[in-house]
């Protein structure tokens, strides 16, 4: 159960509609200690009810189909943008690749060319498009269904995975930031996510702009982890600097010439 002090502060993110910076919330709560508002925003994080930004916080979508139809058509031209520089590192030699499941993964399994190659992914809907192009061979992962992202993780998935080798790697991300990487709402796919980029021979995650210097509990890759992150636009400085230093490359959609 959320305390008082929990459901105000939800209240307070439904009026604003926005991001809130942790300074406003602590204006409406002067004689409770900054450390203790953190604890509450991270509690209502881990319980899916806000999103954790760089000093301030978002009200969450409230976890059910019809927010997984919601984040598809969000950000829909920046996914595009993310999905076409991601895409571009596809070859010829890559015979196995995994998908992730999300939106702006969905946009890439989208304009996925066919050929003869094998994909393997936790999303049940990209394994039903991508099944329909010639030459590519689908595998889904079995495993508990999770009704908020309609993905597939757990147990299962993981000892499915061991067996499998992936050339590249598609991953999606919920946000990225610099002291934590790339980080998920949900642990159990955290650990998927994980072990997906372990089995690789290279990893790219897929981020649109939306989502820098957003964080979520769960830390499931480090920028040195990566081959290289595919965004609609390139890296503000911070992250920038920050994937510079760790090796990791961005690719951008607008260096693409699209």
């Amino acid at each position: 159960m959320l305390s008082n002090r929990s459901e105000l502060i939800l209240s307070h993110l439904q009026t604003q509609g926005a991001e809130v910076h942790l300074s406003e919330i602590k204006a409406l709560f002067p004689s409770v200690s900054e450390s203790t508002l953190r604890r509450d925003l991270d509690r209502l994080a881990e319980a899916g009810r806000v999103i954790r930004t760089y000093g301030g916080v978002l009200l969450a979508a409230n976890g059910n189909a019809d927010d997984v139809l919601l984040r598809q058509s969000s950000r829909l031209d920046q996914k595009k943008l993310a999905a076409q520089a991601a895409l571009a590192e596809l070859t010829s030699e890559h015979h196995v690749i995994y998908i992730d499941a999300g939106s702006t993964c969905a946009c890439l399994a989208r304009i996925l060319p066919e050929g003869e190659r094998m994909l393997v992914t936790n999303d049940p809907s990209i394994a039903v498009q991508v099944a329909r192009k010639p030459g590519i061979t689908t595998l889904l992962l079995g495993g508990m269904l999770n009704p908020s992202t309609l993905s597939v993780a757990g147990q299962w998935s993981l000892q499915q995975l061991d067996s499998i080798h992936i050339d590249l790697a598609f991953m999606g991300t919920s946000g990225m930031a610099t002291d934590t990487g790339f980080t998920n709402l949900n642990a159990v796919e955290c650990d998927l996510k994980t072990a997906v980029i372990d089995k690789a021979r290279r990893a790219i995650v897929l981020c649109d702009s939306g989502k820098f210097n957003l964080l979520f509990p769960f830390t499931f890759a480090r920028f040195n982890r990566i081959g290289a992150v595919a965004t609609d636009v390139p890296l503000p400085e911070d992250l920038a600097a920050q994937a510079a230093r760790e090796g990791m490359a961005n690719l951008t959609g607008q260096k693409c010439g699209i």
